[in-house]
């Protein structure tokens, strides 16, 4: 049983969230395309829950600044700030917006053969990027999928999204995002509707009862990436939003997509990826 302290700390966490939301106006999604970036390429980034703000123009601003030469457009697939717990577990609709987007990026492909292509998403927008993977049809798949501080259950099932994952998924999680993946995510559930800590506070263990060949997956193709104390020198503090930090953009995720989509430039900060397949199923946090 919880205290009587935690419901008036969420409470207090939800309030202070919308109050966010309703501050902020409206911003056109960033877009970086061009000829000559779309035939190197493509990354999608998509928002939040809060839908699209300043900071995702910061992540695709940085992504250019770190050298990324393909195309990088943010993608708003909610429905307004204003419906921020709505865009979180409304999940027909968010599996319609994750067909309809990886949609788009097989049509890129059809037109655009052997260019990379990425999906990166951060809190609620990780959780469908995921759902993009998961929506592929048979046979296809992205090149990589970057997640920031997603808003899933610890042992959700990455299997089917890894199946569509070429080079493998990036999960970076911080043990000190305990606002919003912690006492938000207790209130009004994760993405998938788990209510509790989200994998973005404690990184992904899989979930009991997978075949010998989906714990495969989990050992060769997901990678998560702790917050360390050196990310602290790029305007991250350890919360959600450090995630969207342009200069941690231009330093981890640039080098990451550049190697791993064969662009060149394999940066010095890919060795905090770590493997996590061998890490014991354990039970799920509470």
């Amino acid at each position: 049983m919880g205290t009587g302290r935690e419901p008036r700390l969420l409470r207090a966490a939800i309030l202070l969230a919308a109050t966010a939301t309703l501050a902020v106006g409206c911003h056109a999604p960033r877009r970086h395309v061009s000829p000559e970036r779309l035939d190197q390429g493509y990354a999608a980034i998509l928002v939040g829950i809060l839908g699209n703000r300043p900071q995702y123009t910061h992540v695709a601003d940085g992504l250019v600044e770190g050298g990324v030469p393909c195309a990088v457009v943010v993608k708003d697939w909610s429905l307004g700030p204003a419906f921020f717990a709505i865009n979180q577990r409304l999940t027909a609709r968010n599996r319609r917006m994750a067909r309809k987007i990886g949609e788009e990026l097989l049509r890129y492909q059809d037109e655009h053969p052997g260019r990379p292509t990425f999906v990166m998403g951060h809190s609620g927008g990780a959780g469908l990027a995921l759902m993009v993977l998961e929506e592929l049809p048979e046979g296809r798949s992205l090149t990589g999928a970057i997640l920031l501080g997603i808003a899933v259950a610890p042992d959700y099932n990455l299997a089917p999204a890894l199946r569509h994952a070429e080079k493998g998924i990036w999960s970076y999680w911080s043990p000190e995002d305990k606002f919003m993946l912690g006492a938000g995510t207790l209130l009004i559930g994760n993405f998938d509707g788990y209510h509790g800590r989200g994998a973005g506070l404690t990184g992904f263990h899989p979930p009991e009862g997978l075949s010998a060949a989906d714990l495969e997956l989990y050992r060769t193709k997901l990678h998560e990436v702790a917050f360390d104390e050196s990310m602290r020198g790029l305007r991250h503090n350890g919360g959600h939003w450090g995630w969207t930090k342009q200069e941690f953009a231009t330093q981890y995720l640039a080098p990451l997509i550049m190697e791993q989509g064969g662009m060149g430039g394999a940066g010095t900060q890919l060795t905090a990826q770590t493997p996590t397949g061998a890490r014991a199923a354990s039970p799920r946090p509470r």
